[in-house]
């Protein structure tokens, strides 16, 4: 063989042991119900008192396989269970081959459980340990392991991320197998029976060599690893789905048929070991209903019912009808069968005597009972509800007075009764002999019974006592009220049948002729009054108008208040006077009679700022009364222009010159133009002759601040420097230097002295 030294020093506590076998004996343990119960709700995981539940499902080697219940909830924590084998299992020519016939986890050294020889042993214990059915209630794992190190021992396992995908079966982690929840609180809670040396496989992977993988070892329930490539014990686990669970029963006697027909006591049971009644899909066509008669009074001696039954299955001896009798509470009471082997028929059931009043229900389905600890296929549940019911009282005979359209006096009665005024939906408790009941309709008339004692008697029969309603009047009138007293109204078409109040009177008044008279005003209610079992009519209402003084022609008023004269003399619509505003300028007009009162208001403006202005002042006003907001202030001048109030100057005073405006004596400011006539610095210039040497002038004026040359004094007549000029005379004229020669000349010559000729500009002529 081939393992491990680390693990070969546990070798010599082996012993050969046997493979594995059911466990037969039931675990003691609290009160879990009765031996058959709905659901699954008498099976629990590990508690506190250390006590497991059992299940048995699958055969190996010819035996029912046991199984220990670690939660009731599956191992990724979803709905179903948790389930371990109770016991372990060599291969039994399963798969592998090993030295002592077990299981080997992998024969080319690797760890992983995903491929391995232990998941394909699991997957043939599947296949081949479990019937079909089985197979349809276990459900697929998906979970990941993650990385673990042990709390019991010195091993350390890797991370597996999908080790489980879609598994039915498999091994336990090394994480599971340490779990406390799971009743795994000490080592010898690991162990398990059967099995050579005690040994079984656990799925982690060692995280230090991947040829090794987790495994308990020998009997005391230690933790180790060992080598993949050894045969060791299989302890493989599954998720049930227990939806798929009808019911479950005691795995030894938990169900006792006895003669077909009759129905047999359903046990207390304290125990913990359980067959399971799994969903049969191919029995969905089976029901069962009975024409009989399903209620009955106490104390009967006998009682059968009728069950018509179809599509059952059939061919073997272990094909039954069954049926199981539950309380109202539903707690098995009884359980028994009505038909061996047959598809369709009639069968007669007895029910058992002695039933306590109640409900109960007899839940019909076809089964394949396959004996102790083992599981059962059944079809769902057809149910017929029976009733057991105590002697009734006597009917009541009660009677109904009606006082009004919705009520009235029940007599008659005592306080061991009830009525009901909405068709039996709701029961009111009767305080008397008699009792004023309201709510009433003739849709649901008044019904009344008397209560049971719940001991020897039962509730009786339900008197109804039917109850109509007259029809609401027609043809009625009304005239208003016609006087400032309010007391003349009137309501005709009416006779001594009917009834009338006031809308907030609380009692009728009787009519006994065929008008009410002397009615202020209001609304009325009229109706036809009750009479015997008859409800007083829906009221018809009506409606006397009051007279209402009405304000004639214009308004009347005086300083204060105004008001209006009715047609019999009455002030009516009399008010102070109100609405409108008062202004600066005016009082307020009354928005009701349009005549102005009280004062006027000097805050309420109804115009503008504005500006008084002058040529040296501003001051800004109301437009609306003149007020004055602020001012007068001096004109802040700009350009001639007020900045603040945007006056313009009526420019006053200054002299303009010929090349300066007039400055304004208010302002400041130039305005105008300059005054071409009025020259700052005008010079005369005297004429002067021409000569045939030099050129003359005439007499002309010049203005230094114009620049400009004037033919006469005022300075208006403007001419040029060219044309004041005399140009020289073209024949000699005789000065006063005598003669004069040449060097070539043989004569003397008058000849005037040469001068250079000099242009005077204009301001040398001045200077002059």
């Amino acid at each position: 063989m081939k393992i491990k030294a680390r693990i070969l020093s546990l070798l010599i506590v082996a012993s050969l042991m046997t493979g594995m076998l059911p466990v037969t004996v039931f675990a003691e343990g609290t009160d879990t119900g009765k031996a058959i119960q709905l659901g699954t709700d008498g099976i629990s995981g590990y508690s506190d008192n250390e006590k497991y539940s059992y299940i048995y499902y699958g055969i190996w080697n010819e035996s029912p396989v046991r199984w220990r219940v670690l939660d009731d909830q599956t191992n990724t924590g979803e709905t179903g269970m948790f389930l371990l084998s109770d016991g372990l299992f060599d291969s039994g020519g399963l798969s592998g081959s090993g030295d002592w016939g077990g299981v080997l986890f992998e024969d080319d050294g690797s760890n992983e459980w995903q491929g391995s020889d232990a998941q394909s042993w699991c997957k043939d214990f599947f296949i081949k340990q479990l019937s079909s059915i089985e197979q349809n209630a276990v459900l697929g794992t998906y979970k990941n392991d993650a990385a673990y190190e042990s709390r019991t021992s010195t091993c350390t396992f890797a991370a597996s991320d999908e080790i489980l995908y879609g598994d039915k079966v498999f091994f336990l982690s090394a994480e599971e197998i340490e779990n406390e929840n799971y009743g795994f609180t000490d080592l010898s809670s690991r162990e398990a029976q059967g099995g050579d040396l005690g040994f079984y496989f656990l799925r982690s992977p060692d995280a230090r060599n991947n040829s090794l993988v987790g495994m308990i070892t020998s009997t005391n329930g230690g933790m180790n690893t060992g080598t993949v490539e050894f045969d060791w014990n299989a302890r493989p686990a599954f998720n049930l789905d227990t939806a798929k669970i009808l019911f479950v029963s005691a795995a030894v006697n938990g169900k006792t048929a006895g003669t077909s027909g009759t129905l047999s006591n359903v046990v207390d049971y304290t125990g913990s070991d359980w067959k399971l009644t799994l969903s049969d899909d191919k029995r969905n066509e089976f029901s069962a209903s009975t024409q009989s008669s399903t209620s009955i009074v106490t104390g009967y001696s006998s009682w059968s019912i009728d069950i018509d039954y179809s599509g059952a299955q059939t061919g073997t001896d272990n094909e039954y009808v069954s049926a199981l009798l539950f309380d109202s509470n539903d707690n098995v009471l009884y359980y028994g069968n009505i038909a061996k082997n047959s598809a369709s028929g009639t069968a007669t059931l007895n029910i058992p005597s002695g039933l306590e009043a109640g409900k109960y229900t007899l839940k019909v389905f076809s089964e394949q009972c396959n004996g102790n600890y083992k599981t059962d296929y059944a079809s769902a549940f057809q149910n017929i509800d029976l009733t057991v019911i105590l002697p009734p009282e006597t009917k009541p005979n009660a009677s109904f007075e009606a006082t009004s359209d919705n009520g009235g006096i029940l007599s008659n009665v005592d306080i061991s009764m009830k009525y009901s005024v909405d068709n039996g939906n709701i029961w009111n408790a009767i305080t008397g002999t008699t009792m004023e009941i309201t709510g009433v309709t003739e849709a649901n008339d008044v019904k009344v019974y008397k209560s049971g004692n719940g001991t020897t008697t039962s509730d009786s029969d339900v008197q109804t006592i039917d109850v109509t309603q007259a029809d609401q009047p027609t043809g009625l009138d009304k005239t208003d009220c016609t006087t400032s007293a309010q007391n003349n109204g009137q309501i005709t078409g009416v006779n001594d049948t009917m009834e009338y109040k006031l809308s907030t009177d609380s009692g009728w008044t009787g009519i006994t002729g065929t008008a009410v008279t002397g009615l202020k005003n209001g609304t009325y209610y009229v109706r036809v009054k009750a009479n015997g079992t008859v409800l007083a009519s829906a009221a018809e209402t009506v409606v006397i108008g009051e007279h209402i003084c009405v304000g004639q022609g214009n308004w009347l008023y005086d300083p204060d208040t105004h008001w209006k004269l009715c047609t019999c003399g009455a002030i009516v619509e009399e008010a102070a006077h109100s609405g409108g505003t008062a202004t600066c300028t005016a009082a307020a007009n009354c928005e009701v009679c349009g005549q102005p009162y009280g004062q006027k208001d000097p805050d309420h403006h109804t115009g503008t700022e504005a500006w008084i202005t002058t040529d040296t002042a501003h001051t800004k006003v109301w437009s609306c009364c003149q007020a004055v907001i602020e001012g007068p202030v001096a004109h802040t001048w700009e350009n001639g222009i007020c900045a603040v109030c945007g006056y313009n100057c009526v420019h006053t005073g200054g002299t303009a010159t010929c090349i300066e405006k007039a400055i304004c004596e208010i302002c400041k400011e130039e305005y105008g133009q300059v005054s071409a006539s009025s020259h700052t610095n005008l010079v005369k210039k005297e004429a002067k002759p021409a000569t045939h040497l030099a050129e003359g002038n005439i007499e002309y004026h010049y203005c230094d601040g114009c620049k400009k040359y004037f033919t006469d004094e005022g300075g208006t007549q403007e001419t040029t420097l060219e044309k004041t000029i005399l140009p020289k005379l073209a024949e000699h004229t005789a000065d006063d230097t005598g003669w004069h020669t040449d060097p070539d000349s043989l004569q003397k010559h008058h000849l005037p002295q040469r001068r250079k000729r000099q242009i005077i500009q204009p301001r040398q002529i001045a200077a002059r």
